[in-house]
């Protein structure tokens, strides 16, 4: 009786063990935010002018109408940010003749058969180039920032020395009217887009030829239409991406409770499950107030976990370390680095996957970081424009 009870008392404790086991996964997902610009302009001095130059094929005034920068006011000339487009010909290009020899051997290796397909291509080319002038004030990283910080302060502030000025030039002060940007030369890019067209392949030579200028002229025209119908959309992500504001989208890690004994294992899948779909209408010219709002629950399910799941039994430790994983991970999308900056010291504190403490604690630092030198609350920015409509910058996947 003895013996039975006590196989029966081990049995229940075994079992009760394995109701605990904690399985925590990766679960990923894509959530937007405004991406800040690589150069800061105060609010006050954000004007700028745009003008296309060029090939007469392209309706410069319209692709001028179409150039457009977020947060920005357009001026009609002399703006803070000056954006010049100057296109070139749309190339046609001359076609080539191709050919590609097929052979057929017997089981000695002995060519029995040989047959040679032609076909014309040739590379149409739309070209031209964007530069943007205006002043410099780069954003750099913190860590960049405290190292030159660091530098400066061991070797000393060298001050520039004046050149002398010219005695000669002394009062000169000829007006030449001239259509040169006033600001510095920020930036520039290439618009250079190649179109292949290639004709049917044919064993007759002239056939071949015969087909791709049935082609050639159709292609033309498409190829053509969408190098100037891409151009404005083009030179409109360079301008925001150095001066204005454009929408990213970064691939984000969370964890989710895979234990199906576990008697979190519902609700936890609920709440990770709830929160990427909150996550993923999140948009990058909408603020946190509705996203927050609606994640409310799910902070405080995440709150009440951490608290209940402190002991020491090592599924329980996995439970909690994912769960302030998700709640830090959760404070960074929401844009309050001194949120995630106190889990940090939580992880700190409890010493288990202290790792995590220094992690946050950079991605927190950076993150106060960048909303300070850009001087807004959180990485979005407000328009009407419907946010599915813009072309997205994706971040890096990473697992």
């Amino acid at each position: 009786m003895k013996q039975f009870l006590f196989t029966a008392t081990a049995t229940l404790f075994a079992l009760s063990l394995s109701a605990q086991r904690v399985d925590i996964d990766k679960y990923s997902f894509y959530v937007e935010h405004a991406q800040m610009p690589t150069h800061y302009v105060d609010k006050a001095d954000r004007t700028y002018s745009a003008k296309v130059t060029g090939s007469d094929q392209f309706n410069h005034e319209m692709i001028e109408g179409e150039l457009a920068m977020r947060g920005w006011e357009r001026v009609d000339e002399n703006g803070t940010v000056e954006v010049r487009v100057s296109l070139s010909n749309f190339s046609r290009g001359e076609p080539t003749r191709q050919k590609k020899t097929d052979q057929k051997k017997n089981k000695e290796g002995k060519v029995i058969s040989s047959t040679t397909n032609y076909w014309y291509e040739a590379i149409m080319m739309g070209n031209g180039s964007v530069r943007y002038y205006g002043p410099k004030n780069e954003y750099v990283s913190k860590k960049k920032s405290d190292k030159a910080a660091e530098k400066s302060k061991k070797k000393g502030k060298k001050e520039e020395a004046k050149p002398e000025e010219n005695p000669f030039l002394a009062g000169v002060d000829i007006q030449v009217e001239d259509d040169e940007p006033k600001g510095e030369l920020v930036r520039t890019a290439s618009l250079e887009k190649k179109y292949k067209i290639k004709g049917n392949s044919s064993t007759s030579s002239s056939k071949a030829r015969d087909s791709y200028w049935l082609k050639a002229d159709g292609a033309y025209d498409d190829s053509f239409e969408d190098f100037a119908g891409g151009v404005s959309a083009r030179v409109n992500a360079g301008m925001n991406a150095t001066y204005g504001f454009s929408r990213k989208k970064e691939w984000l890690k969370f964890r989710i409770l895979d234990s199906k004994k576990h008697p979190e294992y519902d609700t936890y899948q609920n709440a990770v499950k709830a929160m990427k779909a909150i996550l993923e209408k999140k948009r990058f010219n909408k603020t946190h107030d509705e996203i927050e709002a609606a994640l409310g629950p799910i902070i405080e399910y995440f709150e009440a976990t951490i608290k209940k799941y402190g002991a020491d039994d090592k599924h329980e430790k996995r439970l909690k370390s994912a769960t302030m994983y998700n709640l830090a991970k959760l404070y960074y999308v929401l844009d309050k680095p001194e949120k995630m900056k106190e889990i940090a010291s939580d992880y700190a504190r409890w010493g288990h996957d202290e790792a995590y403490s220094k992690d946050f604690n950079v991605m927190a630092d950076e993150l106060a970081h960048l909303l300070n030198f850009h001087n807004v609350e959180g990485r979005y920015f407000v328009t009407d424009e419907d946010a599915d409509a813009v072309e997205a910058e994706e971040g890096e996947k990473i697992d």
